[in-house]
Parts: structure tokens; sequence; C-alpha cells
């Protein structure tokens, strides 16, 4: 019984770090740069976030792949543009570009690397259209 208590309590102190380890990313410091509309006449070309709600939108956000944003999530033409600070599980601060737009999804490049997709589902409330 006690190697069984033990092999649970490893496992649970394993799910712990996992959860915590992907918590690890600070957003800061977040600039709306530009705000407009891939269609001038859309009806979201008012679309617009101030630097809190774009800090709030990452803070909520999740990554996931190009095929899961096709696949479940609307392509809007409204978006805003601007530059955020993250800093990773190794504490290095980093200057990053986003690029978010109205239906809740946002692309995010850091440095020179790769593209990273975000959605965030618990966003509605940020994502006022003016009509």
């Amino acid at each position: 019984m006690v190697i069984s208590m033990r092999k649970i309590l490893f496992c649970i102190a394993l799910l712990s770090g996992a959860v915590c380890a992907s918590q690890t990313i600070k957003f800061s410091g977040a600039n709306v740069t530009t705000r407009g509309s891939d269609e001038p006449d859309s009806f979201c070309q008012n679309f617009n976030l101030t630097n809190q709600e774009v800090l709030t939108f990452f803070t909520r956000a999740k990554e996931v792949s190009a095929k899961e944003i096709h696949d479940q999530y609307d392509y809007l033409p409204c978006y805003v543009k601007g530059t955020i600070a993250l800093k990773d599980s190794s504490s290095t601060l980093r200057g990053c570009t986003f690029h978010i737009r109205g239906g809740g999804t946002a692309e995010l490049a850091c440095d020179n690397e790769e593209i990273k997709l975000y959605v965030c589902k618990t966003c509605n409330n940020l994502f006022k259209v003016e009509l």
C-alpha cells in the first residue's frame, strides 16, 4: 500500500508541474499601433482593442494549430496590430508583434521565430464591434 501511495503522490506532483509549466509565459507592455480591416467597408471596420484588452486576450488565450483555427473559428477582416513583451520560463524578456482579429484569433511573432497562433474562447466581452 505504501508503494501505491508513493506512486499516486508522484503522479500528482508530475501533473501539478505540467499545469504550472503551461502557465510560465507572462505578457506585458502591450501597445496597439494599428487598427483596420482588410475590407474597408466591412461591418467590423471600427474594431478596436485597448492595450489592457490585448493583455487580457493573451493572458486568456491558448496556442493552437492553423488547422484548428481554420476548422473552428471565423475569419474576420478587422484587426489590431502592435507590440507586446513576453517573458517565458527562461525569464528572458522578448519583444513580439501581434495581429489580433475580431473573430478571437491572433498571430504572435517573437524574435524572428515561427509565428504562433492563438485563440481565445473566453474573450467575447473584449470584441466590441460598432455597427
